[in-house]
């Protein structure tokens, strides 16, 4: 795994950071923000987009599941479970 991890991140860069830091960076941030989501969205032949009423409705529900389905969610439409880190 290591000789892995060092042929795509370089192994000078690993010691600069704590497992936890790498995880983020690789996997993204385990608690999804639901604002962000609806940020990234892009609505694909949905007449007014974010201000159509199903998708109004849709982020409604999504609001009020918790972290565990809304990663579900992603993986089903996404194939990731998690959002990508916002780099700044």
């Amino acid at each position: 795994i290591r000789q892995g991890l060092h042929s795509v991140v370089p192994s000078l860069a690993l010691v600069l950071m704590t497992w936890r830091e790498l995880e983020v960076r690789v996997c993204g941030r385990p608690t999804i923000d639901v604002e962000r989501l609806k940020g990234l969205t892009e609505y694909k032949d949905m007449p007014g987009g974010a201000d159509h009423r199903v998708a109004k409705l849709f982020w409604t529900v999504v609001s009020q599941m918790s972290n565990d389905d809304v990663g579900a969610l992603l993986a089903f439409t996404w194939g990731r479970s998690r959002l990508p880190v916002e780099h700044s």
